[in-house]
């Protein structure tokens, strides 16, 4: 330490040293301060770590925890659905009411998401009865009904579940009434929609969508009672709809693939001859002959 009783007094000396003293000590004390914070930052940013991690863990434990009820749930949810396809109405009330008891169980208690998933199950219930023989117009005028009562009601979750309950009793009694009369109403609009695609190629699932079924329903619908599958009739009725333009002169072969929603001519005229057995210039020529028209050059 500076000799300082060199230049000041000894009452001097004693109050610069005390002051060289503090000022030590105040740069160790912030230095230790600033040590300590940012040990305490470390401590801190590893709790949260910790947190987080502990919270992922618990979060997974839950899931896994939950899992046996959730695929129970799924397949009340798939029992309802059968059950309405099936127009079984006291089986289709009693799976909604399991339903929903599963429904509180995967904390689906919040009433905005118990509203949401309800208007999915009518919606659901809806397809159901339509594959199951219930009329496409009966079915969506009683599916729009249905959802503006749920979205105007002030209905707590345990009423929208016994009210959801008479909706699946309905569904299931529009299922099992028109099961005798509506299936060729179903094939008419198939074939309705099949024809008056232009431009795109027609999928089954495209055509499940536009009769509101889904695909395994309706091809199960078109193997019981027309016997064969949705795509060969969508083949068979598209096929047909190319004759009826060939017959026109305006339209070229590729025109007419196209109109099919073929990109490429090719694949048309193999699906042509594989069906009718000759291609699709040859039937051109062959009715052009029989009908003595002025057919162009391809």
């Amino acid at each position: 330490m500076y000799k300082w009783d060199t230049l000041f007094g000894k009452e001097e000396t004693q109050r610069v040293q005390a002051a060289e003293m503090l000022y030590y000590v105040l740069n160790e004390l912030a230095r230790m301060s600033g040590d300590f914070i940012a040990h305490k930052s470390r401590l801190k940013a590893q709790a949260d770590m910790l947190r987080r991690e502990k919270r992922a863990r618990e979060e997974m434990e839950c899931f896994f925890a939950n899992r046996t009820t959730f695929m129970s749930f799924k397949a009340r949810q798939e029992e309802t659905l059968r059950s309405v396809r099936a127009g079984r109405k006291e089986a289709a009330a009693k799976a909604v009411v399991d339903l929903f008891a599963g429904a509180k169980a995967l904390n689906l208690g919040n009433e905005r998401i118990f509203r949401a998933y309800a208007m999915e199950l009518i919606v659901n219930m809806m397809r159901a009865a339509v594959e199951g023989g219930a009329s496409v117009e009966n079915a969506l005028s009683a599916c729009d009904e249905y959802m503006k009562i749920l979205a105007m009601s002030t209905m707590s979750p345990a009423e929208i579940g016994q009210w959801i309950s008479a909706v699946a009793k309905n569904f299931a009694r529009m299922a099992k009434q028109g099961r005798t009369q509506e299936p060729m109403g179903v094939v008419t609009r198939v074939a309705e929609y099949v024809s008056s695609s232009r431009g795109q190629r027609v999928t089954v699932s495209k055509v499940a969508d536009a009769v509101y079924m889904s695909p395994s329903g309706l091809s199960k619908l078109f193997k019981r009672e027309i016997g064969c599958t949705v795509s060969e009739f969508i083949n068979k009725v598209q096929i047909d709809k190319a004759k009826k333009l060939l017959g026109d002169p305006r339209y070229s072969v590729s025109d007419v693939a196209f109109e099919l929603g073929f990109n490429d001519p090719s694949n048309f005229c193999k699906l042509f001859k594989r069906l009718e057995g000759l291609t699709p210039g040859d039937f051109r020529r062959r009715e052009a002959g029989r009908g003595d028209k002025q057919i162009p050059a391809l």
